[in-house]
């Protein structure tokens, strides 16, 4: 069996055992019942919100990208949610591959291997974020050993993220005004004709993933990061009042840190079951609900979420250029391997 085909097996089996934990003691006539009394008014604003947090995510992922190329604000959005689509219908969240390749497809001038780097780049925000959340709430609630476990991984996949960042950057620099070291010369001399090729890649990789140890960049991603999951928590806080529960702050952060646990695990496509197993822990550690109303809080939001993504994302599609799509090389389609996860 490949090895593509093996993960993509792990990711829905995973997502299955999630939702049938969370489904397992469920009461289905309470959660039809909770979802009967939903106050749909509520949809607007969180549509908004939602809009709004992708959008802040896209101008990030903009920022890095500006150590090489300048990307239109609406261009970024698009791709960001093309990208977020291909997760959506895609299994291993392929998205954060089809994302760069699309952005090198139609901006010939922007190298594949630097904007693939660039959201390994971008992702690190995000976990900055939870990592930082998660430890907070750590202070404030029993959390569960599931919990405890997923921040020391979190903590140490960031730290690891930033080390290679930093590393990426003096190489980089070296290689630039050296021309190359000779141990590297020598490793590349085992690519035969597809050396400099190979060189090229790798020092655009490198490039992209340097881009966070700028402070000027990394500062204004950790500013957008900020305002995108302040759009987040307002949505999680408006998701409650659909549903009839009383929201918190507490429990904006408690959705955002652990459902960032279940988007580091192996998933199905749209994160199905490990959303909704983190979403429902959530809400019963920090407001002791019954799973009834967690699990309805957790239906709600993730097909909320999931319907604007496939509606924005398939807007995006409009207009991009799909020419070289079929022309992926191996090395391409093997890079799938670097995503973040």
């Amino acid at each position: 069996m490949k090895r593509s085909t093996s993960r993509k097996l792990i990711g829905v089996a995973v997502g299955a055992l999630f939702l049938a934990l969370t489904a397992w003691s469920v009461e289905w006539e309470r959660v039809a019942g909770s979802l009967a009394a939903a106050r749909f008014e509520f949809l607007a604003p969180i549509a908004f919100l939602l809009t709004a947090h992708y959008f802040f995510k896209a101008l990030r992922w903009r920022v890095l990208l500006s150590g090489t190329a300048t990307v239109p604000r609406m261009f970024a959005l698009r791709l960001t949610m093309v990208g977020f689509l291909m997760n959506n219908i895609l299994p291993a969240r392929i998205g954060e591959v089809g994302r760069p390749y699309l952005l090198s497809a139609n901006r010939p001038e922007v190298p594949f291997s630097f904007a693939l780097a660039t959201v390994v780049g971008d992702k690190l925000f995000d976990l900055l974020i939870i990592v930082l959340m998660l430890l907070g709430l750590s202070f404030v609630l029993p959390l569960p050993p599931f919990a405890r476990a997923g921040i020391l991984v979190l903590v140490v996949v960031s730290l690891g993220v930033i080390g290679a960042s930093l590393t990426a950057a003096a190489w980089e620099r070296r290689e630039r005004e050296t021309g190359g070291s000779r141990i590297m010369n020598r490793l590349l001399c085992l690519f035969g004709h597809r050396r400099d090729k190979v060189r090229g890649a790798l020092l655009g990789f490198a490039r992209g993933l340097a881009t966070i140890s700028s402070t000027r960049r990394a500062f204004l991603a950790m500013l957008y990061s900020a305002l995108a999951f302040a759009c987040l928590g307002a949505v999680i806080h408006f998701t409650l009042l659909m549903v009839n529960l009383e929201p918190s702050v507490l429990t904006a952060l408690s959705v955002i840190g652990l459902t960032g646990i279940g988007f580091m695990l192996p998933a199905p496509p749209t994160n199905a079951g490990n959303f909704h197993f983190f979403a429902s822990a959530a809400l019963m550690f920090s407001m002791e609900v019954g799973a009834e109303e967690a699990f309805s809080f957790a239906l709600v939001s993730h097909v909320t979420q999931v319907i604007l993504v496939t509606v924005l994302g398939a807007a995006s599609l409009v207009g991009l250029d799909w020419r070289r799509l079929s022309h992926v090389d191996a090395a391409s389609a093997r890079s799938e391997e670097l995503a973040p996860r």
